[in-house]
């Protein structure tokens, strides 16, 4: 991570550049200018021994079993877990912890984390993070991981009244901090800087606001938790102004006058991404909250972060998530939206999100987040809308709470797993790797794959179908978060030429597509489904579909600790399973649907249940009751009420998780500009179960408030 506004030394004075004072007694970092082989290479072995080094970044704890730990087994891995440890931060304390975006006062990765009895105040951007490695293969979670925070105080602003401990930052017209400006009284954008203090902080665009609970990927839990003294933070400086000519958003000073600042001194004042307040006299805010998100992010957010026992006082924002506003269909930014909702923005708001930014998740246990018990939360994003939910309490409207389960189902192309996606390099294109479907799908400039939700949602729809796209981290899964009992149609027809028609003009980061093709097969799987789990799938196998059988449809179970992931055939799927749309082939227009139920995996219930008893981990910690069939802490070594937590999800039943396998016929094309796009029109759901339930009410009175409900989204009776 670069450390803007900090030069290397040796360069002339500037009140824009941090300069080091050097250690000449120091190793040099490197060999000087002109060495050779010999001295490089001595150079670098010297460095190495002089400098700390943080090897390949993570935290392994492996337990010593031997007298001589110097001789210990080999590090802890998904490969050899039987010496794991957990790493147990208890009464730690950190206050005032200024890092950069992609950091956190405490940043906590890859393996078995317990946070307990702590205390994390005034961090100036995110204050805890529990990281993995943004995917679902061993080689990103371990098997059995968990990572819990509990018992554990987080406080916003721990001293009222005072400028330099702002829950804005120390740079703010109160403090008399001010960020180093150039000639024309301009800052620069990706740093604020103080020479006489010596310290440069990092400007990110949506990351400029406390997050006391930070979600990087994860997962990770979060049990009797306490969040105080965490208010949004009024840029009282400036005011928002709009250039609808250029189509920019600012917070400009009242008094532009020769001579007078011409930015605010709030070191959030000019970043894009500040929001905007609703109603009233409109002004710019940073909206601190309890729980926020790094966004954008290029890795997979795993449906699987729960909460208990939450307490909050005095607290603006519970939960605040950035939802990236983009014209239906596409990944172009909405400006007419981000006007109405941002204070500083430009047309460009939103590049560099994507559909994986759309789909973050919390599991609300027992409501003492949102007010209702065993509620799912998600983006307010018009794609995730369904019959029964609400906005979610404190969370400016960026979330919505629902009483459904979400699930991730991925679309996995079989060309991978022997390396035949494409026959050879696509020409000019330096990230090339597997041509037409790209192993990497993580920005705008991947075209994914569109998923379409087809139950219809009029208030939400307000008469257009909402769709998102399929993407991943680069493995060559495309995926999203779907509803159970959820209808989807996922676009096979979208032609290479469409796709590589991205709007990238970067050499080093070009279109990447994922084409379907003619008798290839594909599998799709549910992550984080449960036993009692289904929902329908709707595709297209080309006009010309006579040579294909919805019967050759087959059920497999995808192991998916391993990259690629391997795949288990288990037989057709019970009929009437797979069918034409509609029942009836010469109508359906080429479009097959599938229904994909867990209860048609043989023996589900004993492979969930062998599943959460694998889950029970690391041994050193935590150990399985074969009579009470729960997962308990080591007497003298760890509590019951830190091992629970290891049964919270299950991502895959034993053997993998469940799915389907379809191959498409010989005379399958995808669709030409003038084709008209088969896709079924949306359906109404019966207000009935399993659409129509209600929310149950916990004992936290005050939330959620009145103006979170929503009516509900049947169609008229």
């Amino acid at each position: 991570e670069s450390c803007q506004g900090v030069g290397p030394g040796g360069g002339a004075p500037s009140t824009l550049i941090l300069q080091p004072i050097r250690n000449l007694l120091a190793t040099p970092s490197a060999a000087p200018a002109g060495s050779n082989a010999q001295q490089v290479a001595a150079a670098a072995a010297a460095a190495t021994a002089y400098y700390p080094t943080i090897g390949d970044g993570g935290h392994f704890p492996t337990q010593c079993t031997t007298a001589d730990c110097s001789k210990a087994p080999v590090r802890c891995s998904a490969g050899n877990a039987a010496n794991c440890m957990v790493t147990v931060l208890d009464h730690y304390t950190t206050s005032f912890n200024w890092a950069a975006f992609n950091f956190a006062a405490i940043w906590l990765r890859p393996q078995w984390y317990l946070v307990t009895d702590s205390v994390i105040t005034d961090s100036q951007q995110a204050g805890l993070t529990i990281v993995t490695g943004g995917g679902y293969s061993d080689s990103d979670v371990i098997p059995g991981h968990w990572a819990l925070v509990r018992k554990s105080v987080f406080i916003g602003n721990a001293q009222e009244n005072e400028p330099y401990a702002s829950n804005g930052g120390p740079f703010n017209p109160a403090s008399g901090l001010r960020c180093a400006m150039d000639a024309n009284n301009n800052r620069p954008g990706s740093y604020c800087l103080s020479i006489d203090e010596g310290v440069s902080h990092q400007v990110s665009n949506f990351g400029m606001y406390q997050r006391l609970f930070s979600v990087y990927d994860g997962p990770a839990f979060q049990d009797s938790n306490a969040y105080l003294n965490i208010t949004t933070r009024k840029i009282d400086d400036c005011v928002p102004f709009v250039d609808s000519v250029n189509k920019v958003g600012r917070c400009d000073p009242a008094d532009l006058s020769p001579g007078k600042p011409r930015q605010s001194a709030w070191i959030a004042g000019i970043v894009s991404g500040l929001p905007k307040s609703a109603g009233g006299t409109p002004y710019c805010y940073m909206p601190n909250a309890a729980i926020g998100w790094k966004q954008p992010n290029g890795f997979y957010y795993p449906p699987a972060f729960h909460s208990a026992n939450l307490f909050f006082d005095s607290v603006d924002i519970r939960h605040f998530v950035v939802s990236p506003l983009f014209i239906e269909g596409t990944y172009k930014t909405d400006t007419a939206l981000v006007q109405d909702q941002y204070c500083v923005w430009n047309s460009q708001l939103f590049t560099g999100f994507a559909g994986n930014d759309r789909q973050t998740v919390l599991n609300d246990d027992d409501g003492t987040l949102t007010g209702y018990e065993k509620t799912t939360v998600i983006n307010q994003d018009p794609f995730f809308a369904a019959p029964v939910d609400a906005l979610q309490c404190r969370s400016q409207a960026t979330s919505r709470t629902s009483p459904y389960d979400y699930v991730t189902t991925v679309l996995y192309p079989a060309c991978v797993l022997n390396n035949t996606c494409a026959a050879a390099p696509v020409a000019g294109n330096p990230n090339w790797n597997n041509g037409d479907w790209n192993r990497s799908c993580t920005n705008e400039n991947c075209y994914g794959v569109p998923l379409w939700r087809q139950d219809l949602m009029p208030i939400a729809d307000a008469g257009q179908a909402k769709s998102i796209r399929m993407m991943g981290q680069e493995t060559s899964q495309r995926s999203s978060l779907t509803v159970n009992h959820g209808t989807y149609y996922f676009d096979t027809g979208v032609s290479k030429t469409t796709q590589l028609a991205c709007p990238s003009t970067d050499p080093n980061n070009p279109c990447v597509i994922n084409v379907f093709k003619p008798n290839g097969t594909y599998y799709l799987f549910l992550i984080f489904a449960k036993a009692t789990t289904q929902q329908t799938y709707r595709f297209s196998v080309g006009n010309t579909s006579t040579s294909f059988d919805p019967a050759s449809i087959h059920m497999v179970q995808a192991q998916i600790g391993q990259n690629p992931v391997k795949y288990k055939d288990l037989g057709a799927l019970p009929a009437g399973r797979a069918r034409w749309y509609g029942g009836n082939k010469a109508t359906a227009n080429g479009i097959v649907e599938v229904d994909v139920r867990l209860s048609d995996l043989p023996n589900v219930n004993t492979l969930f249940a062998t599943a959460t008893q694998n889950k029970c981990q690391p041994a050193s910690y935590c150990a399985w009751d074969t009579t009470a069939k729960q997962c308990k802490g080591i007497p003298g070594v760890s509590s019951d009420d830190v091992c629970k937590w290891a049964m919270a999800d299950q991502d895959c039943p034993a053997g993998g998780c469940f799915g389907i396998v379809f191959t498409l016929p010989p005379g399958f094309t995808t669709r030409s500009k003038t084709d008209k796009d088969p896709r079924p029109p949306l359906a109404c759901v019966p207000k009935a179960p399993p659409w129509d339930v209600q929310f149950v009410d916990s004992p936290d009175a005050d939330c959620p408030v009145p103006a979170d409900t929503q009516p509900a989204d049947f169609c008229a009776q």
